[in-house]
């Protein structure tokens, strides 16, 4: 449908496109870290160890900037969220089909998070950590749509490879948790060929395991800073009862 063809409009692009990254500009990374920090609920030490793994960083508008890497590193792109107001929008030339943002290690990874966003997979993490393992990579799409070349990885891993779709609460994330699977006996992940227009889908064979995960609120996000402000109330009222 419409959303496959954008996903090779997208690619087409890229192709056509010079990649210009945006300059790093280490003096406007406090509004980033402000950002993300405190108006979204992420903590510290993720926000400082994405920074440290050159996977986040501010540009000269002080927006926050998620890198788009491959498993062995090499990038391919970003995508950028201001810190005041609601833009947000991919550099130019950033090719969705060969990186994303990513939280742990894809090389080694056999736990496979798919999220929408660079902030849904930060705000998936930071609610998920007793489950996350060093075999665990929380993945960008930047969309809901899943790009073939990511599905084949994680399919090439074999029967150990688990898929987790953790997309939002709302009909483009269930449906785009659903377009992808198609159940025979096993499971295969359907991707849309380039020439998807005319209908033609290919099939990924996929012998491991699959999970949904769909937010609780309107998106991951919604979730972490719901259970911030739980941790606040428990903290407060704790407080009042030493009080007392």
């Amino acid at each position: 449908g419409d959303v496959y063809k954008r996903q090779v409009e997208e690619k087409e692009t890229a192709a056509k496109l010079e990649l210009k990254m945006p300059t790093v500009r280490p003096e406007k990374l406090d509004a980033v870290r402000t950002y993300l920090t405190v108006t979204r609920g992420i903590s510290p030490d993720l926000v400082e160890a994405e920074i440290a793994n050159n996977a986040l960083y501010a540009n000269g508008f002080g927006s926050a900037v998620s890198v788009h890497r491959d498993a062995e590193g090499s990038v391919y792109g970003a995508t950028w969220r201001a810190t005041k107001g609601t833009l947000r929008g991919n550099v130019t030339g950033t090719d969705k089909s060969r990186g994303w943002f990513y939280i742990g290690d894809l090389k080694a990874a056999r736990t496979f998070v798919l999220t929408e966003a660079p902030i849904e997979s930060l705000s998936y993490y930071d609610l998920h950590r007793v489950e996350i393992t060093p075999e665990t990579v929380i993945i960008s799409v930047s969309g809901s749509s899943t790009p073939k070349e990511l599905l084949e990885r994680i399919a090439a891993v074999g029967e150990e490879a688990k898929i987790v779709f953790a997309f939002n609460k709302d009909a483009a994330g269930e449906k785009a948790a659903m377009r992808v699977l198609e159940k025979y006996g096993r499971f295969s992940l359907l991707s849309h060929k380039a020439d998807h227009i005319a209908g033609a889908i290919e099939v990924i064979p996929f012998a491991g395991r699959v999970e949904f995960k769909i937010s609780k609120e309107g998106d991951w996000n919604e979730d972490l800073l719901a259970a911030r402000k739980l941790e606040r109330a428990v903290s407060y009222t704790h407080l009042r009862a030493h009080e007392t």
